[in-house]
């Protein structure tokens, strides 16, 4: 076989309804823009450009030049022996510094060559040790500001069997919110471990004791971000323990070096990685890196639309854990983005994703530009 041109189209922005607040911020609204690779024999592998402002590493506008400027690609067939490699080859057209720009890129090269192989996208991911099979893969859902207790009572109904809560720096707010979530958790036959916590660093060195000690009563699978990551590298490195199990998300975004610093406090319980947010071939690193010395991997969405959440959903597929849930509940920007409004994946239910047949990323249900 010939090597393919494949030329890179983009979609114009759209910006989708948000509703989120955090410790780090509000948002409203989110931009968005697909992105398509496009060979002669019709052939089109889709992505999605989808960096949130003020959280991401990088911005929209600069992201979205990257992608227009790109030449056309040559993808060699025999390349394809080599999933892994010809991605992180491809995704490096795009600086370092535009992650999200670097992910859109890969997703759509994901779809393509997924496309040609004849196999799903999650399978060019999955280590060469793999034997081309994947579980379904548990979920983590994240609960709402306004009513979460109500929110969690929902979600189990559904099949959830894991929630996620937000924790502010107001502790007698957070403390009676987590009750209300514990005792539905008990009503629905869940105990601990079935709670996810995440600070987004919104807590402080002065309150930070007293703060896990209180939050480690309510037994959660782990706590994200509870404070500055250097200010908590320094905490934990002076000899310091955390009863609460510690997750790492935004602190990954940075050098690498404060990957090894978090690695190093040997009190890291898992990773959370954003591709968006990261890129893959950093993604995949990290991965390597985290299990190399003990730490699980979690692999979760940042409001992505149908096209996006799908790409991530097929790293999490190939690298997630299936022991600690990945917080790929869909977010309501997916089903915004669907050809039927508010529908869900097709291969999310009761709880989990389950791994797709489909060549490519399983976007059929979704709205292509």
């Amino acid at each position: 076989m010939r090597a393919s041109r494949c030329r890179v189209r983009l979609d114009e922005r759209r910006d989708f309804d948000l509703n989120l607040k955090t410790s780090g911020g509000t948002w409203t609204s989110r931009p968005s823009a697909l992105v398509h690779l496009v060979s002669k024999d019709g052939t089109t592998g889709s992505g999605e450009l989808a960096p949130l402002p003020g959280y991401s590493p990088d911005e929209f506008d600069a992201a979205y030049q990257a992608l227009a400027e790109l030449e056309p690609l040559e993808i060699d067939p025999p390349d394809f022996a080599k999933p892994r490699i010809l991605l992180s080859r491809i995704e490096a057209m795009v600086p370092r510094s535009l992650p999200s720009a670097r992910f859109a890129l890969s997703s759509a090269a994901m779809d393509w060559i997924g496309q040609q192989m004849g196999i799903p996208a999650w399978e060019l991911l999955l280590p060469p040790t793999d034997d081309g099979k994947a579980d379904a893969l548990p979920l983590c859902a994240l609960l709402p500001s306004d009513d979460p207790a109500g929110a969690a009572k929902a979600l189990i109904a559904d099949g959830y069997g894991c929630v996620k809560y937000k924790v502010s720096a107001d502790l007698e707010q957070t403390t009676k919110d987590l009750k209300a979530i514990s005792e539905v958790l008990k009503q629905g036959g869940l105990g601990g471990g079935c709670l996810r916590l995440d600070a987004n660093q919104g807590l402080t060195a002065k309150q930070l004791g007293d703060t896990l000690k209180a939050l480690s009563t309510f037994e959660p699978d782990m706590l994200e971000e509870p404070l500055d990551s250097e200010e908590l590298v320094a905490w934990l490195s002076a000899g310091n323990t955390s009863p609460c199990p510690l997750g790492v998300d935004e602190s990954l975004f940075g050098a690498p070096s404060m990957v090894k610093a978090w690695f190093g406090t040997h009190q890291t319980a898992a990773v959370v990685l954003k591709p968006s947010c990261l890129g893959l071939a950093r993604c995949l690193d990290i991965a390597e890196q985290a299990r190399s010395v003990g730490v699980d991997v979690t692999v979760s969405h940042c409001f992505e639309g149908a096209i996006g959440y799908t790409a991530v959903a097929a790293v999490a597929i190939a690298i997630g854990s299936r022991k600690l849930p990945s917080g790929l509940a869909p977010p309501q920007t997916v089903a915004s983005s669907t050809k039927r409004a508010g529908a869900k994946p097709p291969f999310v239910a009761a709880g989990y994703i389950t791994p797709w047949d489909t060549s490519g990323l399983d976007t059929e249900f979704a709205v292509r530009g």
